[in-house]
Formats: structure tokens, sequence, C-alpha cells
């Protein structure tokens, strides 16, 4: 009796494990599939200023949340959560502030001097 228990107690386990396994899989089968959706909507690009140089600390925002992000050092950034057709409005200081459509794909934008701006800015 005690050994047919024991066989019994290990089956369960040996159940439980292959259970558990399987279950563990299609999570992460899931987790995956969310994360490639999630790698999807991530809009990244390089915001150049009109000679060429990249623009360092622009700010991208999708117009109407709070989803925003910064240019690095090398001018590049990277946004996820973001919706093929939502509006990205791209700012800087001393620049003019652009509104642009995203379509899926990797954006490469410059930046206009705001002149009018930089005619007002005293140096102390």
């Amino acid at each position: 009796m005690l050994k047919s228990t024991k066989t019994l107690g290990i089956l369960l386990c040996f159940a439980a494990f292959i259970g558990g396994g399987a279950l563990s899989n299609l999570s992460a089968a899931e987790n995956e599939n969310s994360f490639s959706a999630q790698q999807e909507n991530v809009c990244s690009g390089v915001i150049y200023d009109a000679s060429g140089q990249t623009v360092i600390g622009a700010s991208i925002q999708v117009k109407g949340t709070t989803k925003g992000t910064v240019t690095d050092i090398d001018g590049n950034f990277s946004l996820g959560g973001v919706n093929v057709g939502d509006v990205l409005v791209i700012s800087c200081i001393s620049y003019v502030t652009q509104e642009i459509v995203w379509n899926g794909q990797t954006l490469n934008i410059v930046l206009e001097e705001d002149n009018m701006l930089l005619e007002e800015v005293v140096v102390v």
C-alpha cells in the first residue's frame, strides 16, 4: 500500500511538472507575441538641423499624450507605443516646431532655425 501511494505521488508530481511546463511554454509564447507587437510600434529616427548637424536634446512627443522622448548626443531617438498615423510633435529651442504623421518608417527630420526667436535671445 505504501509503495503504490509513493508511485501515485510521483506520477502526480510528474503530471504537474509536464502540465506546468506546457502552461509555461504557452505563457512564454504569449509574452513573445506581445513583445513583438510592442516592437512593431517603436518609432525611431534622427533629427538634423539645416546644415546637416544632428540636434541634441530635441523633444519628440505623441500629440495629445504624455508619451515622449528626447534625442541623444547623436540626434537619435526611439519612442515605443506609437501607432501608425499618430502625430509626432518635434520641438527644440531655437528651431521651428514641426508636426509629422508617423507612417511606420524610420524618420530623418530636418528642423528649421527659428530666426524670430534668435533675435529675442539676450545673453547676460
